[in-house]
């Protein structure tokens, strides 16, 4: 089973770095997917148990202060694009509309075309 997680931080102490962070969390092999809404937060996807996912952490923070908190989507509210709810929902995001079909010519082949 797949769980979201959030993951909160300072970025006031500047370590670890964002580039760091955003590094740590490409890499790790307990983070199946991740989105970054802002800085100071992120939310993880992880087959994991949560207290697996907080020591993958704990070595890149050291001894600055982070929060992680498994996110359960029907216990959650805010402004995130849709897409990404339903990313925390349903584990993808949906696929875009497909664009409507161009008007089909009655007059057969390329309207501006002459006859030779």
């Amino acid at each position: 089973m797949v769980n979201n997680y959030l993951l909160s931080y300072s970025t006031l102490t500047g370590r670890p770095s964002e580039g760091q962070l955003l590094n740590h969390v490409r890499i790790s092999r307990h983070v199946l997917q991740y989105y970054q809404p802002f800085f100071g937060t992120y939310i993880i996807k992880s087959d994991q148990p949560i207290f697996t996912v907080t020591e993958g952490f704990k070595g890149l923070f050291e001894e600055n202060p982070f929060m992680l908190t498994q996110l359960f989507a029907n216990m959650s509210g805010g402004s995130l694009p849709p897409e990404i709810w339903h990313w925390i929902n349903h584990g993808f995001i949906p696929a875009p509309a497909a664009p409507t079909p161009a008007p089909t010519n009655v007059f057969g082949g390329l309207l501006g075309s002459t006859m030779k």
